[in-house]
């Protein structure tokens, strides 16, 4: 990453124009069972887990005990724009994926409001 694209988001991120969203590596999606950016596209409202607990991440977030055990609540991870590459779409939008388009593709559209497809 050059110094100028990192400078432009940086400003971009004081200014508000951008957020940042720092989630547990194994939440951020692609994982099997619940995920904050899947979790988003099937329209969950969020979700109870043990990673991130006692940790940085889990600060400012609502903490729960089940059972003995701490559980930190995750929010669905949306996105405004999703930019996603499709090999074949029909003009309902319909899209079929390959190869590593596949892992994210199809949540990632999900997940946004606006999916813009190439």
């Amino acid at each position: 990453m050059s110094p100028r694209t990192t400078s432009r988001r940086h400003r971009s991120a004081l200014l508000g124009v951008t957020s940042l969203a720092l989630v547990a590596a194994g939440l951020a999606g692609g994982q099997a069972g619940a995920t904050t950016t899947p979790a988003a596209g099937a329209g969950v409202a969020g979700f109870y887990t043990p990673t991130g607990v006692g940790t940085d991440l889990a600060e400012g977030k609502e903490v729960r005990n089940f059972d003995g055990r701490d559980y930190v609540l995750e929010l669905p991870l949306r996105a405004d724009l999703a930019l996603v590459q499709a090999y074949k779409a029909d003009r309902w939008g319909n899209l079929i994926y390959r190869k590593a388009a596949r892992n994210f593709g199809p949540v990632m559209a999900m997940a946004a409001d606006l999916t813009v497809v190439q």
